[in-house]
Formats: C-alpha cells, structure tokens, sequence
C-alpha cells in the first residue's frame, strides 16, 4: 500500500482492534460468535487449548484476507483463504489477475512485469467509480488507495484517465434543475422495475429507463451501464436475441473503454467477448461472431490460459464457425 501512496486508516483499525479485544465482535457480529462456538465443539478441528476469542479473532480477519473463488465466467462460488495471495497488495489498475482451476488459485500476469517491479491485483469491481471503489477498500481493508488510476480519476485531473471514469457527474444536484427531474423519473421507473414480476412489463420500464439515461448521462456512466446489463438479461430471458446482441455490444465498448487504458487484458472482458460472440453466432452474423471470438481467443489465452475450459470452448467455437 505504501508503494502506492495509499495511507492506512490506523485509527479506524485500531478501534476495530480495541473493539474485538473488548468482545466488539461478539456484540456486532453474532453470527461469529455462534460460527465460533460451533466450531469449538468441532471435535479434532483445533488445538486442544484453543480458546473463543482466537477463533473470533480469526473469523473477524477472514474478510480482510479472503478470496472469491470464481469459475471461468466470474461466477463466485466459493470464498477461501490463500496465504501466497494475501501477500499481493492492492492496485486499481493491477498487473495481475486471479483465476481458479477448482480451488487452486492462479495469479496471472496480464502486463509486461520488469524484474523487481511489484506484484498487485484488485481487491474491488475495476467497473465503479474512483469513489466508490476507494469506499469499498477503506471500508473492507481500513486504507485509502492513492494508486495510479485513482490519482488520475480525481476531479478535476488534467490526466486523459479522467476521462475513463464511470460517472462524470457525482451527484444528482450537480444536474440542471430540468435534468434532475428526468433523472428523478428514471429512478422511480427504476424502483418500480424492481418489483415488478412480469416479464414484458419489466423490459418496458427498463426500457424508458435506458432511454432517459442514454440521453443524459456520459456514455461509460456506471449506472448506464448497469442498466444496459439489466436490459441485456432481461431480452435473453425474452429471447430478444436481437436486442441483447445490441446490449451487449454496448457492454463490450464500455469495459474496453475502462479496463483497455490500463489493464488491455481482463477476464471481465474475455467472458463479455465470449457471450457477444455466441450472440453474433445467433443472430447470424458469422464473419463478425468470427472475429469477436479470435479476440476472446487473444484474452482468454492470457487471463484464464490455454488449459481453462473456458479457451477450450473458444477454440472450439472457432473450429465451428471456419
């Protein structure tokens, strides 16, 4: 973190150690200490003499150090603990990335690395503004990041990466007074989305929400981009191929507009590429299902390697479509 500028939160850490000394974590977090007293009586588990407040203690480090195990489409399912990538520290524009065979985790380079140069993933979503990720880290890990990416996202940077940021204007009233009630409608359409439970009504307030953010709000805008996802998933399940291959097009030119500056090579990117190719494939178009697919080809090779299923299953989509 120090390499990177980023100054730690001591006094936030040391509350959080004052408070779990003095059985904070009991009084905040009761599920740990049920897990606790449940893995007590685990018999054979632990050390005869191991006590309730070690095994607090322990589960109150687990969210700093754990990792989500994800399969070749960056679907969690799992979270575990790896003492060779708890090492790594963190970088909003990192040259590694994780991957999993199973439960065996792989750190893969996805730069060029020049000896002694430091090793650093990211321990947030890249796809969120510079605000919301150094929230997410100072609130999870007790740091506030000063990486490069971040230096270049501050307000007001004359650096050409500010413009790769997810959300131009932060907040609602940084709008003319006519946008915001616009903005205002689209939130509520929003909400309404949210419960509605018929499909075709759903796409059409997704729909009008889509519509309004487009028109206003910056093309890599996160919450545009959110809701273009949105949109896509609801047309899959609509079989709107047409429209989701659109979608997904769109979803494809905003990750490389944010991930391709400083991070060319992603996994994000290479299961996106993926899905637009199986979508291009679907709605006929071959020659450009072809083409999309060789580059995921290009990615997946470097962000998952050519023993994942995932390269596998590219390949053999290529071999289809010649």
């Amino acid at each position: 973190w120090k390499q990177h500028g980023a100054k730690t939160d001591s006094e936030r850490l040391d509350s959080i150690a004052v408070e779990q000394m003095q059985g904070g974590t009991r009084r905040k977090h009761p599920y740990n200490a049920f897990l606790a007293k449940v893995i007590l009586n685990l018999e054979g588990l632990l050390p005869p003499d191991a006590s309730e407040d070690q095994i607090l203690s322990l589960l109150s480090k687990f969210p700093r150090n754990n990792f989500a195990v994800v399969d070749d489409l960056q679907k969690a399912i799992g979270a575990a603990v790896y003492p060779i990538g708890c090492i790594l520290n963190h970088s909003c524009r990192p040259n590694c990335i994780l991957t999993y065979d199973g439960t065996r985790q792989i750190i893969r380079t996805v730069k060029s690395v020049t000896k002694g140069e430091e090793l650093c993933h990211s321990y947030v979503d890249l796809i969120t503004t510079r605000d919301e990720r150094r929230e997410q880290l100072m609130t999870t890990y007790g740091f506030a990041c000063s990486c490069e990416r971040c230096e270049e996202e501050k307000p007001n940077s004359e650096s050409s990466g500010a413009k790769m940021d997810l959300r131009k204007v932060q907040r609602l009233e940084d709008f003319p007074s006519e946008v915001q009630d616009r903005l205002k409608i689209a939130y509520e359409l929003h909400q309404k989305a949210l419960g509605e439970n018929d499909l075709s009504l759903e796409r059409s307030l997704v729909q009008s929400i889509l519509e309004i953010r487009k028109e206003i709000l910056d093309p890599y805008n996160l919450e545009l981009h959110q809701t273009i996802c949105w949109a896509m998933s609801l047309a899959l399940l609509d079989n709107d191929i047409q429209f989701a291959r659109n979608m997904c097009r769109d979803i494809v030119q905003t990750l490389e507009a944010v991930l391709k500056p400083g991070m060319p090579m992603h996994p994000l990117l290479s299961t996106q590429l993926f899905t637009l190719a199986e979508l291009e494939t679907a709605n006929g178009n071959r020659n450009e299902a072809k083409r999309v697919i060789s580059e995921c080809i290009k990615y997946v090779r470097i962000t998952h390697g050519e023993e994942s299923q995932l390269y596998n299953k590219a390949m053999l989509f290529l071999l289809s479509l010649n």
